[in-house]
């Protein structure tokens, strides 16, 4: 996971806007509030902020231990004896620094960048080649600290690394909450459900995810206990799985890569999956909202620009002359981007206008339809206003397409015991799947995507990934169980190169829904599709509510679109179908030759709010002040809430008919400033002292304008007082 690596300087002078804490030797680096302390003679180093703490000791052995966790001035809630990695090598598995894994200290350097600081242990095998490097990452303001695992050997030899965990804790007994994945069965809550539970004594839960992130669980859980909260999040977009076992009073966590293994060769050292672990003084809502803020602190915000997409009106059935009015309806009511999706390419005998699988893979534009290539129409966009966006499947190609000129060999193809699909012959696949993990299918991918690019001038691309498997073949330069390993590293650097090669261009995390959301694409790409089933409005609400646990809602993704349930011409009410998506990233995929002159305006005007709330939203966290709207509250409550900006939007919606009011507590405020609600649907203005909307909170009542409802919030000054 190299490419997702900032330049790191190891002296500190070197480093603009860094300074030396004066009259204080044993800071070592400070930035902004990230620092890091140490005493070589004593073997501690604590980095963090002013919010989180971590300790680290090393003995005179060389043994390596997570000595604290813990907010500043707050408890120590690491419970841990030994260090907090874990590998295996040479047959031996255990704690990096331990006698167990046969690793020791071999020194102790600090380091910063932009915007960070870092601790970094390295380490050596006793009785083998391997070379190792921990890592440990502050950034200014933020709750958690990022944590992973280099590999490299010494000298010309190779050697065999297994079983790369990212974390390893052991935290007071508290209840576990996690997220489930998009497959998750309706027993388990179905998508993207809130889960808890308490574990008993001899008690263990294993979540996990086979082939790809966020099928069956997101990598994510939570530790509430009476002392606080500690969370754990995975940026890694493959195989991965957590187990959480109860001893005593203790609960022993371990999150990472199982059943696989790597080679570390002289001429590619080994990048491990990073981790985030944070801790707060409060309940799962605070930690999930430093998680959150963990994510923007590496990357800043994201854009959340208003989306029109082709797919959901016109299938692959979409033309030069089609796109363009297209492009010229979506722009009459406010939108910002076009989204041209699947289906741009020549076709042989698609099944259906929903077939975009034939003719996937040759990277040619079909001239038939686009006389002039995609170009064009992309001007057109921008020429009404909007940036342009084009669907592409890098890792997918119909098998027609294989062995041809320019286009990808069956050596490319990604094999499980020999299969290009487990469920059918190789004679009958249609697609298959490119390995990434092979550097020359790599580089082909890279090739077609750069002149892709280049050619179609595209200000955003929609990358998705519709059928997953790992692969096993033995002539890809990954081991036989190191497959899904190997493909991770290979999309990060494709993504990474394309990020070098066209830095202003915004990308889209798709697979085929929200299969692959994790906090490692979060940091590569600018939007998260979180499901192809973007209706009806109360199932996308409670995938945001799920998701926000772990991702600022801002990067998800979902689409206003007609529905059974919820008919866009003459919708009794189209502001809540609206509204439902833009606690997100508001979407539409209308066919605006189906509705009304009145339906459009109103979607106008909701384009307009998403705007307009657009900076009350910006850096914001999301906190979930209800049940999940799968369980049909009377209410759901959202708070999204930037405490650096002081200002947010309260979402409430009304699933109960007969229920006429509901009391709202807020999270996140300051007990002693003054704040301003005003709803945006009418006059109604509230100023009232955090303490106030913390403890006694605000009331809500139905509204005559529709189920949805949405309040700014903004600190003012002055003593606090209530207006309407």
């Amino acid at each position: 996971m190299r490419a997702m690596r900032l330049a790191a300087v190891a002296l500190l002078f070197l480093c603009p806007g860094w300074e030396l804490a004066a009259g204080s030797p044993e800071r070592l680096l400070e930035h902004a509030d990230a620092f890091v302390e140490g005493d070589r003679e004593a073997g501690r180093w604590t980095i963090g902020s002013s919010r989180i703490e971590l300790e680290l000791s090393v003995t005179g052995a060389g043994e390596l231990k997570l000595a604290g966790l813990r907010w500043p001035a707050g408890p120590n809630l690491s419970r841990s004896t030994d260090a907090d990695g874990l590998v295996t090598a040479d047959g031996r598995s255990g704690p990096l620094g331990s006698a167990r894994s046969g690793f020791v200290v071999d020194g102790v350097d600090t380091a910063g960048g932009e915007g960070f600081v870092e601790v970094r242990v390295r380490l050596r095998q006793e009785r083998g080649p391997l070379l190792a490097t921990r890592h440990y990452r502050a950034r200014p303001g933020a709750a958690t600290i990022e944590v992973w695992t280099d590999l490299s050997v010494a000298g010309d030899t190779a050697a065999a690394a297994a079983d790369l965990s990212a974390l390893a804790l052991t935290v007071p007994a508290g209840r576990v909450h996690w997220v489930t994945g998009l497959d998750a069965e309706p027993g388990e809550g179905g998508s993207f459900t809130r889960r808890a539970r308490e574990l008993a004594p001899g008690d263990s839960l294993t979540i996990g995810s086979p082939v790809v992130s966020s099928s069956h669980a997101v990598p994510y859980l939570a530790v509430a206990g009476p002392d606080g909260t500690i969370a754990v999040a995975l940026a890694w977009s493959g195989t991965w799985s957590a187990v959480v076992d109860r001893a005593d009073e203790h609960l022993v966590v371990r999150l990472g890569l199982p059943d696989m293994s790597v080679e570390v060769r002289p001429e590619d050292p080994v990048e491990g999956p990073h981790a985030f672990v944070g801790v707060v003084s409060g309940d799962e809502l605070d930690a999930s909202a430093a998680m959150q803020q963990s994510v923007l602190s590496g990357r800043g915000t994201f854009p959340s620009w208003s989306t029109f997409n082709s797919w959901f009106v016109y299938g692959t059935r979409i033309n030069d002359s089609n796109m363009r009015e297209a492009i010229e309806q979506a722009a009459r009511v406010g939108i910002e981007l076009f989204q041209l999706d699947a289906g741009w390419y020549p076709q042989r005998r698609p099944s259906s206008i929903w077939d975009f699988t034939d003719g996937l893979g040759s990277w040619q534009v079909d001239r038939t339809r686009f006389p002039q290539g995609l170009g064009p129409i992309g001007d057109h966009a921008r020429e009404h206003g909007m940036r342009f966006g084009v669907w592409v499947e890098p890792e997918r190609v119909s098998i027609d397409t294989v062995g041809q000129p320019g286009m990808a060999q069956e050596r490319f193809l990604a094999r499980s015991d020999g299969a290009y699909d487990a469920s059918r012959t190789n004679d009958e696949v249609p697609d298959g799947l490119i390995c990434l993990g092979d550097r020359e299918a790599r580089e082909w991918v890279l090739a077609r995507l750069t002149a892709f690019i280049e050619d179609a001038r595209p200000d955003y691309l929609k990358w998705d990934y519709n059928r997953w498997m790992i692969c096993n073949r033995a002539d890809h330069g990954h081991s036989v169980d190191g497959g899904s390993f190997a493909h991770v590293r290979g999309l990060y650097a494709v993504l990474e190169a394309l990020r070098q090669r066209f830095p202003a261009l915004v990308i889209e995390n798709c697979s085929s829904g929200g299969h692959r959301l994790d906090l490692g694409l979060a940091r590569l790409t600018e939007a998260g599709w979180m499901d192809d089933m973007t209706a009806p409005s109360a199932h996308v609400r409670h995938n945001l509510e799920g998701l926000t646990a772990v991702f600022p809602a801002s990067y998800l993704l979902s689409y206003v679109l007609p529905h059974a349930d919820e008919p866009m011409s003459g919708a009794a009410d189209l502001p809540g179908l609206a509204r439902s998506r833009m606690v997100g990233t508001l979407g539409v995929a209308v066919n605006f030759h189906a509705i009304g002159e009145r339906d459009t305006n109103q979607l106008m005007q909701e384009v307009r709010l998403a705007h307009a709330l657009r900076e009350y939203q910006s850096g914001a966290s999301t906190y979930l002040l209800s049940d999940q709207a799968r369980t049909r509250p009377a209410w759901e409550v959202v708070q999204q809430w930037s405490a650096a900006r002081e200002q947010g939007v309260l979402w409430v919606f009304q699933g109960d008919g007969g229920a006429s009011r509901v009391q709202v507590r807020l999270r996140g405020l300051d007990p002693g400033r003054v704040y301003e609600l005003r709803q945006v649907d009418s006059n109604r203005r509230e100023r009232m002292s955090g303490a106030t909307l913390l403890e006694a909170g605000i009331e809500v009542r139905a509204a005559p304008e529709g189920a949805a409802q949405a309040f700014t919030i903004e600190a003012v000054g002055g003593s606090p007082m209530r207006m309407r």
